[in-house]
């Protein structure tokens, strides 16, 4: 776009300085000074050799094509223009030649050098439109994966935390009964991790009480059977004592 609107500034810029000139110089019976004409047909061979390199499609080359043929043609006649215009005598000639052969020929390669702006324009707007609808896209997909991944905190937070809870308040249970006694239940966590190694510990603590107990029991009995023998063996001693005293 920079190259064919820098093209169509020198077109522009090229026949205004011819023109300038030669009313100027016509009104006066003087002919075209060349300072500074000269180099302006090779600033636009230059800039449309540039812009040749950008071409990428069959519809860019035929514009292209358009442009060269319309440069050919208006260099031509500028050159025979400038040439009368160097000579006072035939400025008049000069004169004609501009409006009835340059200013055509200027006419034709601005058409086709504004129907390629209009093309790039018009590419450039379609360009703008699908990197909006691109962005629009990407937007759209950061939001919906946005979701999609708060939705999958969401469930995995859930699910940790019940994975959590659930054998936690199962712990928690199993103490309370021991707390109130009660030894003869085991607790049963089929998980190979901390809470497993908790359940396994609190079952073997309360087997360790049941046991206790149990031995606690056994050994009140023996000392109570123990306790029934002494008084049994006292009261016979006694009554053995009191017959022996008697006679």
């Amino acid at each position: 776009v920079y190259l064919i609107d820098k093209l169509a500034a020198l077109a522009a810029s090229n026949y205004t300085a011819i023109e300038g000139s030669l009313t100027d110089r016509n009104a006066v019976g003087l002919p075209i000074r060349y300072s500074g004409l000269n180099e302006k047909p090779t600033e636009l061979s230059d800039a449309l050799k540039q812009y040749e390199s950008t071409i990428m499609t069959a519809k860019d080359r035929e514009l292209y094509e358009a442009i060269k043929s319309g440069l050919d043609p208006y260099l031509s006649t500028r050159g025979q223009v400038l040439e009368m215009g160097a000579n006072s005598q035939t400025m008049a000639q000069a004169a004609e030649l501009f409006h009835t052969r340059l200013e055509p020929a200027y006419t034709r390669l601005q058409t086709a050098i504004q129907a390629e702006v209009d093309f790039n324009k018009a590419n450039a707007d379609v360009a703008t439109q699908r990197i909006q609808e691109a962005v629009s896209r990407a937007q759209t997909g950061m939001l919906v994966s946005s979701l999609f991944g708060c939705m999958l905190a969401g469930i995995a937070g859930y699910t940790l935390v019940q994975a959590i809870n659930r054998p936690l308040s199962r712990l928690v249970s199993a103490m309370e009964i021991i707390r109130r006694g009660d030894f003869s239940q085991e607790l049963d966590l089929a998980q190979r991790d901390e809470f497993g190694l908790l359940a396994g510990g609190l079952n073997l603590v309360s087997t360790s009480l049941r046991d206790m107990i149990r031995k606690v029991q056994s050994s009140g009995v023996q000392v109570n059977t123990s306790a029934t023998e002494i008084a049994a063996t006292a009261r016979q001693q006694l009554s053995t004592a009191t017959e022996i005293a008697g006679t």
